[in-house]
């Protein structure tokens, strides 16, 4: 049985073993351990606990949503795909260059949030795209390829 399947087993039991007497618990427990191949006491704990209530945890609402991270996308591989040091000093006039191109085409706030994001962070929402195609094989770095022609 998967861990799914055992988890919706135990909730269509646990009503009736919790209601019932002691030699009727025991006959659940035999039948539960039968099934599931949980060890008497596992299955005990299994259906004595609540359902697990998933936490959802807080911690700091995003600051840069995914327009900023399009745009620093845009300006980031215009430049080569540098690292968020060399990237950020340069942003500001970068961005404006590109609008003034025809390549982006940011509201005032959208441009002022993008300038304000520090070399730190650019680094942080580009991680994703910069390993993308790299194989890590034991300390060393190998390029993918992309295509199959040598």
């Amino acid at each position: 049985m998967t861990r799914g399947s055992i988890e919706e087993y135990v909730a269509a039991i646990r009503g009736r073993y919790l209601v019932a007497g002691k030699e009727e618990k025991g006959r659940v427990l035999d039948e539960f351990c039968q099934a599931t191949g949980y060890h008497r006491k596992a299955a005990v704990r299994a259906l004595r606990r609540g359902p697990a209530v998933r936490v959802v945890r807080g911690g700091r609402p995003r600051r840069y949503g995914p327009e900023v991270q399009e745009t620093l996308m845009a300006a980031w591989e215009a430049l080569g795909r540098p690292c968020g040091k060399r990237l950020q000093p340069f942003l500001a006039e970068l961005v404006g260059q590109m609008e003034r191109h025809g390549e982006l085409a940011l509201t005032p706030e959208l441009r002022e949030r993008v300038c304000q994001v520090s070399a730190s962070t650019i680094d942080r929402l580009m991680q994703r795209y910069r390993n993308a195609g790299y194989a890590v094989l034991g300390r060393r770095v190998k390029a993918r390829r992309v295509c199959g022609v040598r």
